[in-house]
């Protein structure tokens, strides 16, 4: 069974050179400042609504519990006045969610992992950091995001999980919602059936693209500035003849 996540289907179209390192070769990665940073604030929301009683929840709460997951991983940051930057950054992305969204709620899913087969050959999986009931008991996807708003968002991946969450669940999703934690922004959809089963439709073309690739050519452009196998690429030499970029770590 070929399984297809978002980020895979995501990672294909971007870059296929990238796709054969991650996917095919399954060569480790060397994941970015923003990356680690992001593990932690998605762990530390998880813990604070997963185990925190209700009358205990609040703001500061909230960041002593990114205070207790930062020690394990701040090594990784770089030097010290960087890792101060990114230990601001995360905790104001965290004040920033306490003062806009409910910290009573209670979710009906946290970090849950999905695999459900879509045909006899593909089966779409994923780990949906969130999923709420709506009052009439319709479903909410949430996905954090900790770096800052594309220019365009990625409707497919809020489509592919609602697609996931109605088949494992056995229930209606209303929304599906992007919590961009930099800007404090809500980006939501509220998908028709027609609009899934499109989405679904091309995901299963693109994984008869992905069965089928054996030359995977390289896409070159400002992602690979944050590519996690930038260091190893074939195309490395090419990459850096690149205009820089500032803050892209050109």
């Amino acid at each position: 069974m070929f399984r297809l996540s978002p980020l895979r289907l995501r990672t294909f179209r971007r870059c296929r050179l990238r796709y054969k390192y991650q996917y095919v070769d399954r060569l480790p990665a060397r994941p970015t400042s923003q990356d680690v940073v992001g593990a932690l604030i998605h762990a530390a929301l998880h813990d604070f609504f997963a185990y925190v009683p209700l009358h205990e929840r609040d703001e500061e709460r909230l960041t002593t519990i990114l205070d207790e997951k930062w020690q394990a991983l701040v090594f990784r940051l770089g030097s010290p006045a960087e890792r101060q930057a990114w230990r601001e950054r995360a905790e104001e992305q965290l004040r920033r969610f306490s003062h806009q969204h409910d910290l009573l709620a209670q979710p009906l899913a946290l970090e849950s992992y999905c695999q459900v087969p879509v045909s006899d050959r593909v089966a779409l999986v994923g780990r949906i950091d969130r999923v709420d009931e709506e009052p009439d008991a319709a479903l909410h996807v949430i996905d954090y995001k900790t770096g800052a708003r594309p220019p365009e968002v990625d409707v497919e991946q809020l489509r592919l999980y609602a697609i996931m969450v109605e088949r494992k669940l056995s229930r209606p999703l209303r929304r599906g919602s992007y919590f961009y934690l930099e800007e404090g922004d809500v980006w939501s959809i509220h998908p028709t059936r027609e609009e899934l089963e499109t989405t679904l439709a091309q995901a299963l073309a693109a994984a008869e693209e992905m069965a089928a690739e054996r030359d995977y050519p390289a896409t070159i452009g400002r992602h690979c500035a944050a590519c996690p196998y930038l260091a190893s690429c074939a195309q490395r030499d090419q990459i850096a003849q690149l205009p820089a970029r500032g803050g892209e770590g050109w």
